[in-house]
């Protein structure tokens, strides 16, 4: 909050999927997901109050950017990408405006993919990140085969403040 131009908790990944993609299913899996965990639905209110508040909307519709380049040769379709990573990276995230991710997907070739994942820390961490990938891929496999994923029930993100909150903050510093 104190220097968001300098994007210190903006995370952005990019990932090459290969193969036939069922665009239909890929949304779906990131809806599901989305809706499954409310720290993806979730902003964080601090102007003007005594401690920031977590805001957790009851449903956001995913939003996929979905791009085709394949008309373009490989080095526009490369400067194309870097452009959209540095404009996307300049555009940063509003913390008090749900979603707090950014997902964009383009097309490259008939079987090739650029995925892109952008995020702020406040609401993913690395740790955080494999367990919606898995969870993603569970619904993708599922919904490309007309099925429901059978997942275990997520912890409410919650849990973790509640932890948070009652660890020794000293020791923690120390």
């Amino acid at each position: 909050l104190e220097a968001p131009e300098t994007g210190v908790y903006f995370e952005q990944s990019v990932f090459t999927i290969e193969g036939p993609l069922d665009t239909t299913s890929f949304e779906r899996a990131w809806q599901a997901v989305i809706d499954r965990h409310s720290i993806l639905r979730s902003a964080f209110l601090w102007q003007n109050l005594d401690s920031p508040v977590q805001v957790v909307h009851r449903h956001l519709d995913v939003a996929i950017d979905k791009q085709d380049w394949r008309d373009q040769p490989i080095e526009i379709q490369d400067e194309l990408l870097d452009e959209y990573l540095s404009a996307d990276r300049n555009r940063g995230f509003d913390v008090e405006k749900a979603p707090l991710i950014r997902l964009a997907l383009f097309q490259t070739s008939d079987l090739v993919h650029k995925f892109v994942f952008s995020r702020h820390h406040l609401i993913l961490d690395r740790w955080s990140r494999s367990i919606v990938n898995k969870e993603l891929f569970a619904y993708y496999d599922a919904f490309t085969r007309n099925t429901e994923p059978v997942l275990e029930e997520p912890r409410p993100y919650g849990d973790y403040i509640a932890w948070i909150a009652e660890q020794d903050q000293n020791a923690a510093e120390a």
